[in-house]
């Protein structure tokens, strides 16, 4: 049913009055669904420096990781930009989760004395790895999902170098004779 109210209004020093139709509230259940993406997975001792993470090469524990979205104008340094922060688990693995869509960048602090040999999108940006997350659409245009990525690795090998000399103590007496070679 829709109702007439009269309202008069003061328009330059003149009142007029006006006929204001009132319509009625209809409520219907309205159903909100958030979608957020995640960015996670592992830091990892490369023991042979290849930059492939085989069976016997565990996670380093510990590890400081950033997450930092650009922000909805996707400009880093673009005063909209926000950063997360989690440190590696027992296992070296790190998660983001409920992360907006855009541009990212995951950077590690890596432990001392180690030297990076994998991430994601290459090592020529040094223990960081840039990345976007995507929204997902369905078959009607609608927002159902952001993109999840789960492999943004960093693999890391020691610096550590051996020397000295190898020779066969003859006299065992922890010196080099010269007939010991």
């Amino acid at each position: 049913r829709i109702s007439s109210v009269p309202q008069t209004i003061n328009v330059g020093g003149q009142n007029i009055t006006t006929q204001t139709s009132l319509l009625p509230i209809v409520s219907n259940d309205v159903t909100i669904r958030v979608v957020s993406g995640s960015i996670g997975d592992k830091v990892w001792y490369d023991l042979d420096g290849d930059g492939i993470q085989d069976a016997n090469e565990g996670g380093i524990p510990g590890v400081p990781v950033t997450l930092t979205w650009y922000g909805p104008d996707n400009t880093l340094g673009g005063g909209d930009d926000l950063t997360w922060t989690t440190t590696t688990d027992s296992n070296g693995n790190y998660l983001f989760s409920e992360v907006p869509s855009g541009m990212f960048d995951v950077s590690i602090t890596p432990p001392a004395n180690l030297t990076q040999s994998y991430d994601y999108d290459g090592i020529g940006t040094s223990n960081i790895s840039h990345l976007t997350l995507s929204e997902q659409y369905d078959s009607n245009g609608s927002l159902i999902d952001i993109q999840n990525n789960p492999d943004q690795d960093f693999g890391y090998h020691g610096d550590a170098t051996v020397s000295g000399t190898v020779w066969e103590d003859i006299n065992i007496d922890s010196n080099i004779d010269l007939n010991e070679t």
